[in-house]
């Protein structure tokens, strides 16, 4: 008994730990050790079942699993409550070289709590942003189209959008900055914060988050959810997907989840939602945003850039339009940019936002994560690199050379000092030196006749 009640209060700590300290116990008691499993039967029957899980689990897991969840909140219809939050998708990924690992991606997700329906999402190879956030909430409010056609899936449907009136999300500094507040503000969302260390209030979305991390597991490179499931495995499986590879099969993963009963509904999240948004449902279609890209402003990110002759450089490309001739030399010049597609960016003049345009217009559009993805390990060659492993045998011989010469000169600075003072130089007297008066003319050499005389 003392045993356990010297761990009951420990965290994610193993049963065999509590067994060993009993046995030591013994030991010094001199007394017969019960086994293992005696122990644990001891351990469940003294300690309560949310005891057991922070023992072995660890406290975060044992309140998910134990505590009381009042004050969940209801909806009836589609898009009254949304939850938002991030999470570390349980996987590594490669270069576009296929040789070098560019990490875990993050991905961003807005879930309407009524019909469990990913109402928008964003994946990124950087940590959760100000960028995340609101290009989660722009995907999850416009029609997705686009976005279908750019990841090679338009046959597949997505016909999920609309403004939601609440959304609901976590106390971090990317859903607490005044400009992400500011922007759900201008377009008429209301938002609010669950109360601290209470995950169960979004649990919608910690379940989606679930349910596709589990399908992630299956992938080669899936780093799994925790250390001990990592440790289990015999052998971790090398990671195959490119970011771009990982983005549409996390679409095809959400086409599939929005097709299949929900256990929650009853029903498919399809099926919630058209129960609702159909010429038989109580409303015909979501409402939709009258302006989309004006809408899509309030939520792109902002940077600055000094306009030049050529035009404005960012994010590797050059953008030029006419509009920046009276702009050259302006220092950090204002614009937005959509990071779904960098093909132009919305220079600002006055109160108003100027597209500006590729300065190559058969330059290929990309997203801002496809950009990052193609500056890890890209293959590009940066100048000053060298490209012949014969200049190993070059560069090794021309430091010696170098090195060799510097030897050398050492050496004979040394001998030459050695030289000199073995024999030093005739002394001459000072006096002498400053009694020589250099304006009379010499005297000839042993008496001689000067020439011609």
């Amino acid at each position: 008994m003392k045993s356990i009640a010297k761990f009951q209060n420990e965290e994610s700590i193993p049963l065999s730990t509590v067994w060993n300290d009993v046995q030591i116990a013994c030991m010094e008691m001199g007394i017969a050790s019960p086994c293992q499993r005696t122990v644990v039967r001891r351990i469940k029957a003294t300690l309560t079942a949310r005891q057991v899980t922070r023992l072995r689990e660890g406290k975060a897991v044992a309140t998910q699993k134990h505590a009381a969840r009042p004050g969940k909140r209801k909806t009836g219809r589609p898009l009254e409550l949304v939850q938002m939050d991030h999470t570390l998708v349980d996987i590594i990924l490669l270069a576009n070289d296929r040789i070098h690992i560019i990490g875990r991606p993050w991905l961003t997700v807005v879930i309407d709590v009524n019909t469990r329906v990913l109402l928008g999402y964003y994946l990124s190879l950087h940590s959760p942003s100000a960028v995340s956030v609101a290009s989660a909430m722009s995907h999850a409010v416009l029609m997705k189209n686009e976005f279908l056609e750019r990841l090679d899936l338009a046959k597949y449907a997505y016909p999920f959008f609309g403004v939601p009136a609440i959304v609901y999300m976590d106390n971090a500094g990317e859903f607490t900055s005044v400009k992400f507040l500011s922007a759900l503000t201008q377009a008429q969302i209301a938002y609010d914060h669950r109360p601290l260390g209470a995950k169960h209030y979004g649990g919608h979305v910690e379940r989606y988050i679930g349910t596709m991390m589990n399908k992630v597991h299956l992938l080669n490179g899936t780093t799994m959810s925790d250390s001990r499931a990592r440790k289990d495995l015999s052998k971790c499986t090398a990671p195959t997907m490119t970011f771009r590879e990982f983005s549409r099969w996390f679409c095809l993963q959400v086409f599939e989840y929005h097709n299949k009963v929900h256990s929650g509904l009853g029903e498919s999240p399809t099926e919630a939602w058209n129960s609702y948004f159909k010429p038989a449902g109580i409303t015909p279609y979501p409402p939709i945003v009258t302006d989309p890209h004006q809408f899509r402003l309030q939520f792109m990110p902002t940077d600055t850039r000094d306009v030049h002759p050529y035009g404005i450089q960012f994010k590797g490309k050059v953008y030029w339009d006419p509009i920046l001739e009276p702009h050259i030399g302006a220092k950090k010049a204002i614009f937005k940019y959509d990071p779904f597609s960098l093909s132009q960016i919305w220079l600002r003049v006055d109160s108003s936002y100027i597209p500006v345009p590729f300065s190559d217009l058969s330059e290929p559009d990309l997203t801002f994560e496809e950009y990052r993805a193609s500056l890890c390990f890209s293959g590009r060659k940066i100048p000053g690199t060298f490209t012949d492993l014969a200049v190993v045998d070059s560069y090794r011989e021309a430091e010696g050379i170098v090195g060799e010469s510097k030897k050398l000169a050492a050496r004979s600075k040394a001998h030459k000092e050695e030289y000199h003072l073995a024999h030093p130089s005739p002394h001459v007297a000072a006096e002498n030196v400053s009694n020589v008066d250099y304006t009379r003319p010499p005297k000839p050499f042993n008496g001689g006749k000067r020439h011609g005389s």
